[in-house]
């Protein structure tokens, strides 16, 4: 089984380009291990006594339909709700399959 574990190595792992493109100081030494540093501390504080969403919220639409959708705006959140979604990537048994694999599998579907 892969690791779970909430580190400043796997955390460092979860962000993506983009959030260097949209926060220029993240491409800095201190600021990034900053970031990391909080993101650790954020995850240690929601998940320390089981899962704890008080600080992730959702949106007045989402309540109105019943639905719970969180997320966050603070970058620190966003890298723990990624590693939360590799998490639970890694331990489903459900494989997810590519695009290209899709599209074979429709194309001998249709025209066989």
């Amino acid at each position: 089984m892969k690791s779970q574990s909430f580190s400043k190595s796997a955390l460092a792992r979860c962000l993506i380009p983009e959030d260097f493109y949209n926060n220029d100081m993240l491409s800095d030494e201190k600021h990034g291990s900053k970031l990391i540093e909080n993101a650790l501390i954020k995850a240690d504080s929601t998940f320390k006594n089981g899962a704890s969403f008080d600080s992730f919220y959702f949106t007045e639409s989402d309540k109105k339909k019943g639905k719970k959708t969180y997320f966050s705006d603070s970058l620190e959140e966003k890298v723990v709700l990624r590693k939360c979604v590799k998490n639970l990537i890694s331990c489903s048994k459900v494989k997810l399959k590519s695009r290209s694999q899709i599209a074979k599998e429709i194309r001998s579907y249709f025209f066989g």
